[in-house]
């Protein structure tokens, strides 16, 4: 009875956390090239603050805009100073898009936008996986094949 019961709450639990988990989408990129990664606000009440992190290996802070304020470059991790921008800071039509210039292989990961709004704090809203496809690379008498490794003598 007490594992019958221990099997329900796990169910109930997965369940309500995966009701509440922003849905994933996956885009690739070419290293060196811009990409930008979608999210929408949904709702008519406006946005205030919107804020994307990457979640992999550890969050590292990619984006922090206040409305009003505009980009918060003294929270940003280093590596996307000059190269992360909202692509529209209006937020026209709840766009909370992230613009990432020069992708790089490192970039590879996933990236979580959350929004607050005038009533709400910050609540995640859109999840989306990077991945940066590596491009040829010769060294030497070694070429590299996105993660293949071919050496001829």
């Amino acid at each position: 009875m007490a594992a019958r019961r221990a099997v329900v709450w796990i169910f109930l639990l997965l369940s309500v956390s995966m009701a509440y988990a922003p849905p994933q989408e996956v885009i690739s990129a070419e290293p060196g090239q811009p990409v930008t990664l979608p999210c929408k606000a949904n709702g008519s009440e406006p946005v205030t603050a919107v804020e994307w992190t990457r979640l992999n290996p550890e969050t590292e802070d990619v984006l922090l805009y206040r409305r009003g304020k505009g980009e918060d470059p003294t929270s940003q991790n280093p590596s996307y100073q000059n190269r992360a921008s909202l692509k529209d800071e209006q937020m026209k039509d709840g766009d909370v898009s992230l613009v990432l210039k020069n992708v790089k292989p490192n970039d590879t990961g996933t990236y979580q936008c959350r929004l607050e709004k005038q009533t709400f704090g910050l609540e995640p809203v859109c999840s989306v996986q990077l991945v940066v496809r590596p491009g040829e690379v010769l060294v030497g008498s070694e070429m590299f094949f996105s993660h293949q490794r071919l050496t001829w003598f």
